[in-house]
C-alpha cells in the first residue's frame, strides 16, 4: 500500500467522487415584465433539428422586449416567499429493517411541481446506492432493508405535517428523482403551491437568486420535535457553464448552501424555479460551501419528459404543467390513463364508462377562445378535461389550445350503435386513434399563438384585430404585430405590441382569416375572448439544418473569409478558389498562423468538393483531420468518413456535392454507427474484464466508437452526444474496476514476494518485482485515462437523457 497514490487509495475504498451528467432541452419562457413573465412566445421550435416531429412539444419559448430590472437591486415579495416556502419540502430516506425499525439514511430538500403532490429532489437524497459503479449497484439489495421515504410539508410551522412518498423515477447520472407524495388516505396529496420553471437560455450572469431548503438537514431539529423551517439564502449567478454545442450544462452561483440543501430549488425574484442545488465544486469553508452548482431547470424538465415517455408517472395526476411533456419522441401524444387504440376512437366518461367508435366526419368543430375552430381528426390526439370550465385540445406533434367544455358537443357513432351528440362537460377524455404516420412538420413562416394552454401555428393570416383602449383610442392591428395579451382582474385586456406600445381596454368583434399550418384547413379567429397568450412570427426553416455547416466554423473568422464562405454557399466555388489563389501561394500561406492555415485549407477543400473534385478535397481534408481546432478536425473527419464509405463520390447514383445527397449519405453512416453503438452498449451488463488484455480490447472499442459518434454528431445525429456520455459513464466504471483489479493483483504479488526465501528469491523475486513495476505503470496509465475521461464528462456535465430509452433506434 505504500506504493499507492492517494488517488489509488480512494479508488480502493470506493471514495472517489464520480461526475454525473445530464442534457438540456429548452422549454417555456417569460416576458421581461413581471406581470407578463408567465406567458411565453416561441421563436425556436426545434430542440432536436432533424427529429421526428414531436418537435412542437420540444419547443423553446423566448420573450419579447428588453432587459429587466437590475439584478442587484431585486428583492422577493412576502407573497413570493410564502408561495415558494409552501412548495418546498424536507425529504427523508430510511431503511425499514424487519426487526429493528427504521434506520435513517439522511435528509435533503425537494419541491412540488404540480397540484397533486409530484415532487422533485436529487437522486443522491433518495438512493443509497447513488454514485456506485454498475457492479456495486448490482450487489446492493433491499431484501431485508426496504427503503422508505417521507416528506415534511410546511416544516417548522403550525401546519407541519409528514407524508409518505414513493420514488417513481430516478437517474443516477442525472442526479434527479421524482417522488409522488400521498395523503393519509393514500390519495395524491393536494399541493396548490408548486413551482413553474424558468428557462436556462434566459439566465444571465449577475442575476439574483434565492436558494430554499433545509441546510444541515435534521440536525437542526428542535427539542420540541419540530423540524426546522425552510431556510432562504441569497446569491447571484456567477457562471453559466455550457457544453461544446452551446447547451447549458450547469448554473454556477455564489449562493451559500449546506448538504441539506441538496434537492431544493433555487428560484428567481418571482419564485420561478431556476435550478436544483446538487453539486459543490468549491471546498467548504466553516462547514458551508462558498459556491453551489445547480442542475438547470430545463434539464429537470427534460427529466420529467423522460418519465412520461417511460410511463413512470401515475394516471390521475395534475397534467396542466406538463401538457408539452406528453408528446413522445415519435411525435405522438400519450396521456397516462387514457390509452389510444389503432383502429377506434374512445370517449372516457367521468363515471368510468367508455364508449368506442368514431367521430362523424373528418373534422371536429369546437368552441375555443379563438372562436369556433374546425380541427382535423387525423391530427387530433385528445380532448382532455382541464377544469369545470375548460378542456384542452392536444394534437399529435404538440399543438394545443383550450376549449369550452360546457358548450362543446361531439357527434360520435359508437361501434354497432346509432350516432349520438355527446356533450363534453361530462367527459374526462376523448382519445383519438393513433395514426400510422405523422404528417410532415410545418415549414416556413408561421404565426404562433402560445401560452400555458396555447400552442397553435397559423399560416396565410389576413385581416386585423380591432381594439378599443380605455382612453377611447380605436386600433386595428395585424395579428403578428401583437406580442402579448393579458387579462386584468377587472376583465380588461392589457396588450403589448411588437413596437413596444402597451394599451389597456378590450377587443371588439373582428375576423382574422388564417389556415392551420398542420393541414391548411381554413379558420376564422378572434381575440375577443383570449385571456392570456403570446403571439409571434416565426420561421421554422432555419431549424432544419441537421448537422454542422461550413459557416459555423467561420463565425469568428475574418470578414474576407466569411465573405468567401457566403459566396461558396451561393454556388460560386470556382470564383472563390480563384480569389483564394494569392493566399494559397506558398510564399503567402507559410506566413500565416496555424489557425488561418486551417481556415484556408478548409476553404480550398470545400471549393474542390463543390466542384466535384473529391480527390483534391480529400487531400486538404486529410491535412485537417488532426487540427488543433476541434471544429475543423471533426468537420474534416466527417467528410472523409463519407468519402471513405462512398469512394466514387456518389450515393444512390447522385454526386456527394449535392447537399441533399450528402445528407442522405451521412444518414446512412449515422445509422451504421448507431447500430454498432447499440451493440456495444448491450454489453454493459456483462461482468467487467478479468485481465489487462480483455480490458484493453474493450477500451479500444470505446475509443473507436467515440470517434464514430463524434463524426455522427457532425453529420447531424441527434443522439450521438448522448450515446457518447452513456459510453463514457460505462467506461468510467470499467476504469475504476480496472484500478481496483490492478491494485489487488499488485498486493497479491507483493505478498508472494514476501514469502520467497533462499535462492528462489533471486530469480522469482526479480520476476515478481518486474511484474509489480509493470502493474504500477499500468495503474498510472489507467489513472490518467480516468482523469481525462472525467474531464471529458465534466465538459458536458449533466446529461438527463435516459439510456434505457431506445434513442438509438
Amino acid at each position: 500500500m505504500d506504493d499507492l497514490s492517494a488517488f489509488q487509495v480512494e479508488i480502493a475504498s470506493g471514495a472517489v467522487f464520480r461526475s454525473k451528467v445530464t442534457a438540456m432541452m429548452t422549454m417555456d419562457d417569460r416576458d421581461m415584465r413581471r406581470s407578463a413573465e408567465k406567458w411565453g412566445r416561441a421563436r425556436v421550435l426545434f430542440a432536436r433539428p432533424a427529429a421526428r416531429w414531436g418537435v412542437l412539444a420540444l419547443a423553446a419559448f423566448v420573450v419579447a422586449g428588453g432587459a429587466g430590472r437590475s439584478a442587484w437591486g431585486q428583492s422577493q415579495t412576502k407573497e413570493v416567499r410564502e408561495h415558494v416556502s409552501h412548495a418546498v419540502v424536507e425529504v427523508f430516506t430510511a431503511l425499514s429493517e424487519q426487526s429493528k425499525g427504521d434506520k435513517p439514511q439522511g435528509s435533503g430538500s425537494g419541491f412540488f411541481v404540480n397540484r397533486t403532490g409530484l415532487c422533485i429532489t436529487n437522486d443522491h437524497v433518495v438512493d443509497i446506492a447513488h454514485g456506485k459503479s454498475r457492479w456495486e449497484k448490482q450487489r446492493i439489495t433491499y431484501a431485508a432493508n426496504r427503503p422508505v421515504w417521507t416528506v415534511v410539508v410546511d416544516a417548522g410551522t403550525e401546519s407541519e405535517k409528514t407524508y409518505e412518498a414513493f420514488v417513481l423515477y430516478e437517474n443516477d447520472l442525472a442526479d434527479q428523482a421524482i417522488l409522488q407524495v400521498y395523503d393519509e388516505n393514500h390519495d395524491f396529496l393536494p399541493t396548490p403551491h408548486y413551482l413553474k420553471f424558468f428557462p436556462g437560455h434566459r439566465l444571465k450572469v449577475g442575476q439574483k437568486l434565492w436558494c430554499y431548503g433545509f441546510p444541515g438537514g435534521d440536525t437542526r431539529k428542535e427539542k420540541g420535535g419540530k423540524h426546522p423551517q425552510v431556510a432562504i439564502s441569497e446569491g447571484h449567478i456567477v457562471g453559466l457553464a455550457r457544453r461544446p454545442d452551446g447547451e447549458l450544462k450547469k448554473v454556477q452561483t455564489d449562493v451559500t448552501a449546506d448538504r441539506g440543501n441538496s434537492g431544493g430549488p433555487t428560484v428567481d425574484v418571482d419564485g420561478y424555479y431556476v435550478g436544483t442545488t446538487t453539486h459543490k465544486p468549491v471546498p467548504e469553508v466553516g462547514g458551508r460551501a462558498t459556491q453551489s452548482d445547480l442542475v438547470p431547470a430545463d434539464l429537470t424538465r427534460q427529466f420529467i419528459v423522460n418519465a412520461f415517455q417511460r410511463g413512470k408517472l401515475e394516471s390521475g395526476i395534475d397534467l396542466e404543467p406538463f401538457y408539452s411533456h406528453l408528446v413522445g419522441r415519435d411525435g405522438f401524444v400519450a396521456v397516462p390513463g387514457f390509452p389510444r387504440q389503432s383502429s377506434t376512437d374512445c370517449i372516457f366518461m367521468e363515471d368510468g364508462n367508455r364508449i368506442c367508435g368514431a367521430p362523424v366526419g373528418s373534422t371536429v368543430t369546437l368552441p375555443t377562445p379563438l372562436g369556433k375552430m374546425s380541427l382535423p381528426c387525423a391530427q387530433m390526439a385528445y380532448l382532455l378535461k382541464q377544469d369545470s370550465e375548460y378542456g384542452i385540445i392536444l394534437m399529435d406533434g404538440g399543438q394545443r389550445l383550450p376549449f369550452r367544455r360546457h358548450e362543446a358537443v361531439l357527434k360520435f357513432t359508437p361501434s354497432g350503435g346509432e350516432t349520438l351528440e355527446q356533450p363534453l362537460n361530462k367527459v374526462s377524455a376523448v382519445a383519438f386513434r393513433k395514426t400510422e404516420q405523422l404528417p410532415a412538420p410545418p415549414r416556413g413562416k408561421s404565426v404562433l399563438i402560445s401560452g400555458d394552454n396555447y400552442y397553435l401555428l397559423l399560416k396565410e393570416v389576413s385581416g386585423e384585430a380591432k381594439f378599443s383602449s380605455e382612453l377611447g383610442l380605436k386600433m386595428s392591428r395585424a395579428l403578428e404585430s401583437i406580442s402579448l395579451i393579458e387579462t386584468r382582474p377587472d376583465g380588461k385586456h392589457t396588450v403589448l405590441f411588437a413596437d413596444g406600445s402597451q394599451v389597456s381596454g378590450g377587443f371588439e368583434d373582428h375576423q382574422i382569416k388564417a389556415v392551420l399550418a398542420i393541414n391548411g384547413a381554413p379558420q376564422t379567429i378572434s381575440l375577443k375572448d383570449v385571456k392570456e397568450a403570446g403571439i409571434d412570427l416565426i420561421d421554422t426553416d432555419q431549424y432544419h439544418k441537421g448537422g454542422v455547416e461550413l459557416a459555423d466554423l467561420y463565425r469568428k473568422g475574418s470578414p474576407d473569409l466569411q465573405s468567401f464562405v457566403e459566396q461558396l454557399m451561393q454556388g460560386k466555388a470556382k470564383e472563390v478558389k480563384s480569389n483564394l489563389a494569392p493566399q494559397l501561394s506558398p510564399e503567402s500561406f507559410n506566413k500565416q498562423g496555424e489557425v488561418k492555415k486551417d481556415q484556408l485549407r478548409m476553404l480550398e477543400a470545400m471549393c474542390d468538393w463543390s466542384n466535384g473534385d473529391f480527390q483534391g478535397a480529400s487531400r486538404n481534408l486529410g491535412k485537417l483531420k488532426n487540427s488543433d481546432e476541434e471544429g475543423f478536425k471533426w468537420f474534416a473527419q466527417a467528410r472523409l468518413a463519407v468519402l471513405d464509405r462512398f469512394p466514387d463520390g456518389k450515393f444512390d447514383q447522385k454526386p456527394l456535392n449535392d447537399p441533399k445527397t450528402f445528407k442522405k449519405a451521412g444518414a446512412a453512416i449515422i445509422l451504421d454507427t448507431m447500430h454498432r453503438t447499440r451493440e456495444l452498449l448491450g454489453e454493459r451488463e456483462a461482468p467487467p474484464p478479468e485481465n489487462r488484455g480483455m480490458f484493453m480490447a474493450l477500451r479500444n472499442k470505446f475509443a473507436k466508437t467515440t470517434e464514430d459518434l463524434m463524426i455522427a454528431s457532425q453529420l447531424g445525429s441527434e443522439v450521438a452526444g448522448v450515446a457518447a456520455v452513456w459510453l463514457w459513464s460505462w467506461e468510467s466504471d470499467l476504469l475504476l474496476n480496472e484500478l481496483q483489479r490492478l491494485q489487488k493483483e499488485m498486493e497479491d504479488k507483493a505478498e508472494e514476494l514476501k514469502k520467497l526465501q533462499g535462492t528462489a528469491r533471486d530469480y522469482s523475486g526479480r520476476r515478481l518485482q518486474k511484474e509489480i513495476e509493470d502493474l504500477r505503470n499500468d495503474m498510472k496509465k489507467t489513472e490518467e485515462w480516468y482523469k481525462q475521461l472525467q474531464q471529458r464528462i465534466e465538459d458536458l456535465r449533466f446529461i438527463i437523457d435516459d439510456p434505457d430509452l431506445d434513442l438509438l433506434s
